[in-house]
């Protein structure tokens, strides 16, 4: 992750709708995007962009038909 932008790399993604949003650590949503997969690719990035953000730690949460995954992050 850059300081403005957070890419999340997924393999093997499968098509249908997911939702990524990004959380605060007081647990507030602070910045969500919807994304609709409709080609199955090896390999599929997910980009935000983070800017608006301040310095500290956040959760980024992806939500789709198959399950949520969640992963912390550090913006600097």
């Amino acid at each position: 992750m850059n300081k403005k932008k957070l890419t999340l790399l997924f393999a093997k993604l499968p098509k249908g709708n997911y939702q990524v949003s990004i959380y605060d650590s007081m647990g507030n949503m602070v910045k969500m995007k919807k994304y609709a997969i409709d080609r199955k690719e090896d390999s599929y990035r997910i980009k935000m962009n983070l800017k608006h953000l301040r310095p500290g730690m956040y959760f980024a949460r992806v939500s789709g038909g198959s399950g949520t995954l969640e992963k912390k992050f550090i913006k600097e």
